[in-house]
């Protein structure tokens, strides 16, 4: 019950929080995830007001999808992600 109390505790100062994030964020879901609930992304995508917020779903992957079937797909959008982001902060300076 202390992790739990604890957890809450912690999910409140984190969600008051959200707006002060600036750097770009990739987030991937898993359509059908059996331990994060869908609630978890809409919350960072609604909180998360400073930045961009991309979320990618996947269709054929559960709860540990870079061990699953969309595990090329994440690697191959993530390095998309980051390139985008990296030439743009040097083209920046």
């Amino acid at each position: 019950m202390r992790a739990f109390a604890s957890l809450q505790r912690l999910w409140r100062v984190v969600r008051a929080d959200l707006h002060r994030i600036t750097a770009p964020v990739l987030m991937f879901r898993s359509v059908e995830d059996h331990v994060v609930e869908p609630l978890s992304g809409a919350l960072l995508l609604r909180g998360a007001t400073s930045t961009t917020v991309r979320e990618v779903l996947l269709e054929n992957s559960y709860h540990v999808a870079t061990m699953d079937h969309d595990a090329p797909l994440i690697f191959e959008v993530s390095l998309a992600f980051i390139r985008e982001y990296a030439d743009s902060v040097s083209r920046a300076s």
